[in-house]
């Protein structure tokens, strides 16, 4: 597994990623200490046998950009990271991964 700094737009993303393959996204929770890493870390590795696996800090976590100001409201983190999540896979041509995420990451690509 590697960790990479990626642009999204703006903003730096800080990404994890194993394997090669068809891409699946890896959206983390929220809560204290929330990143790719700490959501995924046991799944990269293990997915990563058969396909590109990519966990991404959102903005506002682990080692991505802390917006300034952040935003406001539920509403405002969701378009700001929904942006970043479409930003992440845009430059590279890709069409689109597959999506996981837990509860709350969940509702991100949803709301494109």
């Amino acid at each position: 597994m590697e960790a990479q700094k990626v642009a999204t737009g703006p903003y730096t993303t800080h990404l994890y990623r194993s394997g090669q393959g068809e891409a699946v996204l890896f959206v983390h929770g929220s809560g204290p200490g929330a990143t790719g890493l700490s959501n995924w870390q046991l799944a990269l590795p293990e997915l990563g046998r058969d396909f590109l696996c990519l966990a991404p800090d959102l903005l506002g976590y682990g080692e991505s950009t802390h917006p300034e100001p952040p935003p406001k409201g539920v509403r405002a983190w969701m378009r700001v990271w929904v942006d970043q999540l479409l930003g992440f896979w845009t430059p590279w041509g890709w069409s689109g991964p597959t999506w996981w995420g837990t509860p709350w990451g969940a509702p991100s690509p949803c709301t494109s």
